[in-house]
């Protein structure tokens, strides 16, 4: 075949394949089928967060969860995907943590922040959870986030999880400090190019999603539950100590910032997972030490291991925690919106008569 008739051929080929590629783009936007699992991009001031004005549709590698949609606002922050407009003058009570608080892996309206916000819909309940956050970056939230914001907190309820210590040491390495020593970014990785396309096509999170869903599959952790080390559906969880630890004193620097703004704070942190499906261990819950921590510098503490334990006597054929994937389910997020909610009825009711001795 001469050079110029072959290249015409590749040339058609790649033509016709071009063409099909948009087909199927334009049919999964058609069928709504962007799937994603908890989308990324770095930042230079929070060391990652998530795109803006972006929404998907659920899926984990795991098959725990997946088929509804996840929103996010024009900040970046999980959102009702029917939006939401605040109440200028009403209170505003913000949620901090990481994934779990987050909620990416149940429905917004089953999630802590959507059954407050309905619970309460005299309050503006904003959620500020993001995956893989911790005190490092709670703190930087505090101070260059929250309060740049036109609705101030009222109310803050903070969670904590056992991989914070963790996080925090490895977040230290790209730490950006001023000459006094002032915490002033944790920097992430470049942007990619690819990424940032990739996920903006549907064939793109397609392609990926069978991807992350075979290499799940392939390298599942293989490690025995009934062995020395604390492990659920082959996840290792952590029992780090608290006192004295990077993530103290970052936690402790965040309460400071933010009960200087104004708002009041609440300490709470995740249960064990393998304490509740398991049963006890022996080791001290890492709920307990952040409980002791902040009693001993008058900080409010929500305890939810109590909560988890009464929830689990009464079911005990069923759990608050996905069986594979490490977050909380629907279950699990009813009874933490139950419990917050609790403390925030009872902080509006101070409130109240705080308002009314003054008039």
């Amino acid at each position: 075949m001469k050079p110029w008739k072959a290249l015409r051929l590749l040339g058609g080929n790649l033509l016709v394949l071009l063409v099909l590629l948009l087909l199927v783009e334009l049919a999964l936007r058609l069928l709504d089928l962007g799937y994603g699992s908890h989308p990324w991009e770095p930042d230079p001031v929070f060391h990652h967060a998530h795109p803006r004005n972006y929404c998907y549709r659920s899926y984990t590698p795991t098959g725990d969860y997946g088929g509804f949609q996840v929103c996010f606002n024009a900040l970046g922050k999980i959102e009702d995907p029917e939006g939401y407009v605040p109440q200028p003058g009403a209170p505003t009570v913000v949620l901090l943590g990481d994934s779990f608080v987050e909620a990416l892996e149940v429905p917004w309206d089953s999630s802590t922040a959507g059954r407050l916000r309905a619970r309460f819909p005299e309050v503006n309940v904003l959620n500020y959870a993001h995956s893989s956050y911790s005190p490092m970056l709670y703190y930087l939230m505090a101070r260059k986030f929250i309060f740049e914001q036109e609705l101030k907190p009222d109310l803050v309820f903070l969670c904590l999880f056992s991989n914070d210590v963790r996080n925090d040491s490895t977040y230290l390495r790209d730490a950006v400090f001023d000459t006094e020593g002032e915490l002033l970014a944790v920097s992430g990785a470049p942007a990619s190019p690819l990424r940032f396309l990739v996920r903006r096509s549907y064939l793109g999170r397609n392609l990926r999603r069978a991807h992350l869903t075979l290499v799940y599959w392939w390298n599942r952790p293989d490690l025995p539950e009934d062995g020395p080390q604390p492990v659920v559906r082959g996840v290792l969880e952590e029992f780090p100590g608290w006192e004295g630890t990077l993530s103290a004193h970052w936690l402790e620097r965040t309460v400071e910032v933010l009960r200087q703004g104004g708002a009041e704070v609440v300490l709470s942190a995740v249960p064990s997972k393998f304490h509740h499906v398991r049963g006890p261990s022996g080791r001290e819950e890492f709920s307990h030490k952040v409980e002791r921590w902040a009693a001993a510098r008058s900080i409010p503490f929500v305890d939810l291991t109590e909560p988890f334990r009464r929830w689990k006597e009464t079911h005990p054929r069923e759990s608050l925690f996905f069986p594979k994937d490490i977050h909380w389910n629907e279950r699990g997020h009813g009874v933490v919106s139950a419990v917050w909610g609790d403390y925030l009825e009872a902080w509006m009711g101070r409130a109240a008569s705080k308002a009314r001795s003054t008039q």
